[in-house]
């Protein structure tokens, strides 16, 4: 199997994982001229799930959280965590990235958001590091 096919793959997984645990998938796999992001998700820590994904509604929901996340997979531990490949240069792509997403939707830049790195191993081991790295240009 290609690369991009087991990537898609993992972050299908990752963005269940993520819907599981309350959050709203609002896109997957978003590019712009600045990079790509793997996930883009809505959460609010103390009502769950939030029903409305569309980018207008964010703001009906103070709490609200952006979260920006990178999913990385290894089939053993041996080639290392694979949290460890997101490197200060990937974090950089992921933050300018996640500025031109801002830009494209109109959200002011007060609206909160976080990073975070979902690491998946070949066994199905999932480990989500919640607010991996902060903005980073």
């Amino acid at each position: 199997m290609n690369r991009r096919k087991t990537g898609k793959i993992y972050e299908e997984l990752a963005a269940a994982y993520l819907e599981r645990k309350g959050y709203r998938i609002l896109k997957e796999n978003y590019s712009n001229h600045f990079g790509e992001i793997d996930l883009i998700a809505l959460f609010h820590p103390d009502r769950g799930l939030v029903e409305n994904s569309s980018p207008e509604g964010l703001m009906l929901y103070p709490g609200s959280l952006l979260v920006f996340c990178e999913v990385k997979f290894r089939t053993h531990r041996g080639m290392g965590d694979p949290a460890e490949a997101v490197t200060l240069g990937k974090m950089r792509h992921i933050c300018r990235t996640a500025v031109g997403f801002y830009l494209e939707q109109g959200l002011m830049d007060s609206f909160p958001c976080r990073f975070d790195v979902i690491s998946i191993l070949g066994n199905g081991e999932i480990r989500h590091i919640e607010d991996a790295f902060s903005l980073v240009l």
